[in-house]
């Protein structure tokens, strides 16, 4: 595949990811994407295929990369505290790099994983069955006490998506002095919040 085809389907997946974040599923018309990538609709269609192929092409896309970063900073990580801070940190990274995210996940976790396929939910499971192997691991060396590795999860994962999306809406919802309590707060500052909480809840001591 040329370099020009490849730049053409990332202008469509680009936009279309911003308005299935924007609108959800149902509310995303093709015909507006096609027109924002610069294409026609005979054209979308071809390269990715229909509307629930380009949604689920995205979102896989998505949690590729979430994957991928979660895997290599919990595999560099040495003790079971680090690969949980790595776990953490890591999903707050993918968080900030992708604008959209957040918001596909939320809309799934709302829905009940309405649009969501298996090829997603099984990346999806792959995503919490990592933290689920750092507990057990930190559980069975004595570094952690035995927890609900679902608690854990939606603790971390959970918060840091839903600051990740509704930090737009939060400045605008706030007083002058919150927003500017609020701006200070990155998504690595949450990050580091969680694992500090979750740690001091579940470690030894």
């Amino acid at each position: 595949m040329s370099q020009k085809s490849i730049d053409k389907d990332n202008q469509i997946l680009d936009a279309a990811a911003k308005h299935f974040a924007i609108n959800g599923f149902g509310g995303a018309r093709v015909d507006e994407i096609a027109a924002e990538a610069g294409v026609n609709k005979a054209t979308l269609y071809y390269r990715i295929g229909d509307k629930a192929a380009l949604y689920n092409r995205i979102f896989s896309d998505m949690l590729d990369k979430v994957l991928n970063k979660i895997t290599e900073k919990v595999n560099s990580a040495e003790s079971c505290e680090q690969k949980l801070r790595a776990y953490c940190h890591a999903i707050a990274n993918e968080c900030s790099q992708n604008e959209y995210i957040s918001a596909f996940i939320l809309r799934e976790v709302a829905s009940g994983g309405a649009q969501m396929s298996e090829n997603s939910l099984h990346k999806m499971r792959q995503v919490r069955l990592i933290l689920n192997d750092i507990l057990q691991q930190g559980a069975e060396k004595g570094e952690f006490r035995h927890t609900n590795p679902f608690m854990v999860y939606i603790t971390m994962v959970g918060t840091l998506n839903f600051f990740a999306a509704a930090y737009p809406t939060s400045q605008n919802s706030q007083t002058s002095q919150e927003s500017t309590e609020i701006e200070t707060v990155s998504l690595f500052d949450v990050a580091e919040e969680i694992s500090n909480m979750v740690l001091n809840s579940i470690k030894m001591h």
